[in-house]
């Protein structure tokens, strides 16, 4: 499962709906308590990082996370 954070609202609602368009599974939620990060939204995913981060290319990604919260990109 990965976390994959934004700087606005905007871009996390632009990849919510991109990523459905593609067929990727995905959850729009705040931002877990132990990311800080963001505009306080982010999309949980359990889709591939690499496909994620392909379909979202162009929007303003922040940081992606995984389920222990560490980071993985920027």
């Amino acid at each position: 499962m990965i976390y994959v954070v934004f700087h606005s609202t905007t871009e996390a609602l632009k990849a919510e709906e991109r990523m459905l368009e593609c067929g990727l599974s995905c959850e729009l939620m705040p931002v877990p308590k132990s990311i800080s990060a963001g505009c306080g939204l982010c999309i949980k995913t359990e889709e591939p990082l690499e496909r994620v981060m392909e379909v979202l290319k162009g929007l303003k990604v922040e940081s992606v996370y995984n389920e222990g919260f560490e980071r993985l990109l920027p």
